[in-house]
């Protein structure tokens, strides 16, 4: 398909709520002119107009595979020559096979990072900050995302692969992607 070529490098940015990948995607924008997938942004915007998808973001439930790649393949077939972020994680197998099937069918040059914490009260404390807070669901949320990314990770073949400490400040998180991504 369509070869997606740009002197920086791609991103993917995985990991759970609260680790700061949309902070550190909005960062590289404002530094780099990087063009920003935001999906949960994405998804509660189609939500106001879509009450069937609306229901899954407000329950915090996986959307389809068919709706993720329809809406990743939109982004991507509109910024086929500018480096991209896609802002968003993989919480199912069916929704990773479909991030390495567009990765391989625009032959995206790829680098994914991982943003994660063992420091579940510091995620839960981020979350409260952003008013969407619901202790009991996004805890269970949590645990449940611990136990899927390791299945996830055994199916993750990508040669430019790297997890950082998400528990470290936003300048600090900042420098290591930065050092990662331009080999600083």
């Amino acid at each position: 398909m369509k070869n997606i070529q740009t002197p920086l490098p791609n991103i993917l940015l995985v990991g759970t709520k609260g680790t700061g990948k949309t902070t550190q995607a909005e960062l590289l924008q404002k530094k780099y002119g990087y063009i920003v997938l935001n999906l949960g942004q994405r998804l509660r915007k189609l939500g106001e107009n879509v009450p069937a998808v609306q229901k899954v973001v407000a329950n915090g439930l996986p959307i389809s595979a068919q709706l993720l790649r329809n809406i990743l393949e939109d982004f991507l077939i509109e910024h086929t020559s500018s480096p991209i972020i896609l802002d968003g994680s993989p919480y199912t197998i069916e929704q990773l096979d479909v991030y390495n099937k567009l990765i391989q069918d625009y032959d995206l040059n790829i680098s994914v990072i991982e943003c994660t914490t063992k420091n579940h009260n510091l995620l839960l404390e981020r979350l409260s900050k952003r008013n969407r807070l619901d202790s009991h669901k996004d805890s269970m949320f949590l645990e449940q995302y611990k136990k899927d990314i390791e299945k996830l990770h055994r199916q993750i073949d990508y040669v430019n692969f790297f997890t950082i400490d998400a528990s470290q400040s936003i300048d600090e998180v900042s420098i290591k992607i930065e050092s990662i991504l331009f080999k600083k």
